[in-house]
């Protein structure tokens, strides 16, 4: 039982790393290279459709001989499009092919990463909860995860910022695979071959299950919607947090690391009192807090560029409000997402969850794509404000939408 817990967080922290060296950066390279809001929201639908293909491998590869490879996949993606945006960078600048490039390892990446991610969670997590006789403990245990992979996230943005501004990427290339090759070695290890194999042990999940799953509609919409929250915080958000750091790579990772530790302060004191308070209380509060934190996007987007913003103390106080109600949300929803799949649902669960966003992700930002192309703006501070309504959505994932049939396989 201990190598179970101790692989998922060897796995997550080296992606964490490995994300933080270089494909955190991609939508700053994006906007450097092309300052196109059109662009990045091109290639974000892009990536959602890759991710989408690459599913179904994934899910082959999972259910076949050759799972491993399922998890192993994923550091062998991250490694190729870091080498891919730094050979794209270094040698012509981002040309349309590149970018096609860049989102189809993106989505590969993506895809791959993920569904390990939250297969190799919901295994340990089940685990635990066997070995203790106690569940619902999903909010500890993300707290946990996000404790420990957001520091090491951290420290590769550091690493990874202070590279790129020194002009050091092929360094940066060398760092990633050295990581990724260890990552693949890991998966490998004769050590973890109970873990991996008994966490990708489900039966096969055709994508007719995953159509035929009885989902109510407001799931359905909620995995819709929540895919949309993810690439507006780890793109557009994190352009955004790069102009209010006066465009520098080495500020931006500084800023980010100091939120990081204030914000490991806070969920060190939390986790545990998300567990003890009841479930969905704490959502709403998270959902609430959650659709504030996109008003002071847009409030702190429109007050910074447009006057002579000198209040230091105001910044810093409003960048932090932000980073910790979205990542109390995430944690809130995440505690709900995990504790609420019935037994004997994972796979599919999992699966139909990252269908539904990745369709969102498509269609949304094609739509926004076509808007900024015919409007020739690159404002964002709209897409905010129009987010701060929308994330109040989230509210209608209560437990009477999101409990499920125990679904079956064919």
């Amino acid at each position: 039982m201990i190598q179970r817990p101790a692989f998922f967080y060897q796995f997550a922290g080296l992606h964490g790393f490995l994300t933080g060296l270089l494909p955190f950066f991609l939508p700053v390279i994006l906007w450097r290279e092309s300052q196109s809001m059109a662009l990045i929201s091109g290639f974000i639908a892009m990536s959602g459709l890759v991710f989408l293909g690459s599913l179904v491998v994934w899910e082959k590869l999972r259910a076949s001989r050759h799972g491993k490879l399922a998890v192993a996949g994923s550091f062998i993606a991250e490694g190729a499009l870091t080498t891919a945006l730094v050979l794209q960078n270094v040698e012509s600048g981002l040309s349309l092919s590149g970018v096609a490039l860049l989102a189809l390892l993106s989505g590969v990446y993506g895809c791959f990463y993920w569904l390990s991610f939250r297969v190799l969670f919901i295994d340990q997590r089940n685990s635990h909860g066997n070995a203790s006789g106690k569940g619902g403990a999903s909010g500890n245990r993300f707290g946990n995860f996000q404790l420990i992979v957001g520091i090491l996230l951290k420290v590769g943005i550091l690493a990874g910022a202070l590279l790129l501004d020194n002009g050091q990427d092929l360094w940066l290339v060398a760092l990633s695979w050295v990581i990724a090759i260890a990552g693949f070695v890991l998966v490998y290890s004769p050590v973890n071959h109970r873990t991996i194999h008994e966490a990708l042990s489900a039966p096969p999940v055709r994508m007719a299950d995953i159509r035929s799953l009885e989902l109510g509609t407001k799931v359905r919409a909620i995995f819709v919607l929540d895919g949309l929250f993810l690439f507006l915080e780890s793109y557009f958000w994190v352009l955004s947090l790069y102009q209010l750091s006066s465009e520098s790579y080495s500020r931006l990772g500084s800023l980010v690391v100091g939120l990081a530790i204030v914000l490991s302060l806070v969920f060190l004191a939390i986790k545990r009192w998300i567990d003890r308070t009841d479930a969905t209380r704490v959502f709403q509060l998270a959902v609430v807090l959650y659709a504030l934190s996109w008003g002071l996007r847009a409030w702190l987007g429109e007050t910074f560029f447009s006057t002579t913003f000198s209040n230091t103390a105001l910044f810093s106080a409003t960048v932090l409000s932000i980073a910790f109600m979205t990542s109390f949300f995430r944690l809130a929803f995440n505690k709900l997402f995990f504790d609420w799949i019935e037994p004997g649902c994972e796979q599919v669960f999992i699966l139909a969850k990252s269908w539904y966003s990745q369709m969102g992700v498509a269609l949304f930002f094609s739509l926004l794509a076509l808007y900024f192309w015919v409007e020739g703006s690159s404002e964002i501070s709209f897409v905010y404000w129009m987010s701060a309504p929308l994330s109040l959505g989230y509210i209608c994932y209560t437990r009477s939408t999101s409990v499920l049939p125990k679904p079956v396989y064919l």
